[in-house]
């Protein structure tokens, strides 16, 4: 009953899949122990009373959107700080920020900027815990045990793309040297340009309900099998509007003469693909990279593009 009732605060009104499990569930259940109460989630799923589920269930969607505000009030702030930050690295840090919600913030950080990026949520007594999120080149768990061998950080560890540590506030601007230096040694002082595959080209008369189904039979995914992306070219912006809170995302319409398609750029606002998907508005045309998904508010058969990012096509503002 635990899962059925937490479907229901969820909104969820199909079976569920990976995109259920991934974007609706897990982080219902994972945002109790992001903001300090681990047990709520796995109380949840041992539940076996009805009416204890549905309670349990409301409790942890509002623990989630908690701690959704949480990491917006971060995310916002680091980005600011970051686009001031001439380091190949990015470390951030602040006594407010949330440890809970770090490594996500991270990670779009790191999406952002392409770079590097470690957050760190500082103590009262000096000490800061930090979650950091890599790039393709730079093997960042082994340079995290290494600043930890020679004595920068408390403690640390993690893999290529991801790690986590504890370090003291008088030793981040060494642990900047010290990381600025390893990432230019690895990448041959090369920070490399931010590559997107597309598995081929699609038209928005192809963006079927059929192809989005089969699309999700080929998950889950994840690092050893990614989602297929592909690109729509020239398609011009319809009705560009930054929605959510702060206006966090961006919605459109998109047409490249075979029909016109519901497209969103999540976390898009205040980057420069939110700039560039809403300067193109008046009708000019871009190559879309995205992702085919069927349209889960709207329902039935509704589908939807959710962008990744987007190019200039050659002459495309001369047309």
């Amino acid at each position: 009953p635990g899962l059925t009732k937490l479907a229901d605060v969820a909104g969820m009104n199909n079976a569920p899949n990976t995109y259920a499990f991934g974007f609706l569930l897990g982080p219902r259940i994972n945002a109790a122990g992001r903001i300090g109460g681990s047990g709520l989630g796995v109380k949840l799923l041992a539940c076996r009373d009805t009416d204890e589920a549905a309670g349990l269930a409301l409790r942890l969607d509002e623990m989630n959107q908690q701690r959704k505000k949480i990491e917006d009030g971060i995310r916002i702030a680091a980005i600011d700080r970051a686009a001031d930050n001439e380091n190949p690295v990015l470390i951030l840090h602040d006594k407010d920020w949330h440890e809970g919600v770090i490594g996500i913030v991270a990670g779009r950080v790191r999406e952002r900027f392409g770079k590097p990026a470690l957050i760190i949520a500082m103590n009262d007594d000096g000490t800061g815990k930090g979650s950091g999120r890599s790039i393709p080149g730079f093997r960042l768990g082994n340079a995290i045990i290494a600043a930890h061998q020679a004595g920068i950080l408390e403690g640390g560890g993690g893999h290529d793309m991801a790690a986590g540590f504890t370090v003291k506030a008088d030793k981040i601007t060494q642990l900047q040297g010290f990381l600025n230096d390893r990432l230019m040694t690895d990448l041959n002082g090369v920070i490399p340009q931010v590559i997107h595959k597309a598995s081929g080209l699609l038209s928005i008369a192809g963006c079927k309900p059929d192809l989005a189904d089969w699309l999700d039979r080929l998950g889950p995914f994840g690092s050893g099998n990614p989602e297929p992306r592909f690109v729509i070219p020239d398609c011009r912006i319809k009705s560009a509007k930054f929605i959510g809170e702060a206006g966090a995302h961006l919605s459109c319409r998109l047409d490249d003469g075979s029909g016109t398609l519901n497209a969103i750029a999540f976390q898009a606002g205040g980057t420069p693909l939110g700039q560039a998907v809403s300067e193109a508005r008046d009708g000019h045309y871009l190559h879309i990279l995205g992702r085919v998904r069927r349209d889960r508010f709207r329902g039935g058969n509704a589908m939807q593009f959710e962008i990744d990012d987007v190019a200039v096509p050659p002459l495309a503002f001369a047309r």
